[in-house]
């Protein structure tokens, strides 16, 4: 969440096309809680437990300690770059074994399926 003044890590405005349609909910509204609360149930149904293996080249953890940064795969153009994953979208089995992950090591890990294509993981 963030504010017009310190956008935060999950700017619409940035994220958003050049004419995409956006909607702004302020949190004063006294219904606000209840449409945020709606908005993500259905978005919990929609998404699936669906994981995908994927292989690639483990960097560091976050500052936070709540993702993971690994090599991006190399697209067409030749560049690949880092990849931030959330731990909450790894497999519990494989975010139990981040800790022991060094720099430079190749991993394998599973990572929740709209995540691992949004990434470029196919």
């Amino acid at each position: 969440m963030g504010t017009k003044n310190n956008p935060g890590r999950f700017d619409c405005e940035a994220a958003a096309a050049p004419d995409e349609p956006k909607f702004t909910l302020l949190a004063r509204d006294p219904d606000a809680a209840d449409l945020v609360a709606d908005w993500a149930n259905r978005r919990h149904r929609r998404m699936t437990d669906s994981y995908r293996t994927i292989t690639t080249t483990f960097r560091r953890i976050s500052t936070t300690g709540l993702a993971i940064m690994v090599d991006r795969p190399k697209h067409q153009n030749g560049k690949g770059g880092w990849a931030v994953i959330p731990r909450s979208l790894l497999h519990g089995a494989d975010d139990l074994k981040v800790e022991g992950f060094k720099e430079g090591q190749e991993i394998t890990v599973r990572v929740i399926e709209f995540k691992a294509e949004e990434l470029g993981f196919t």
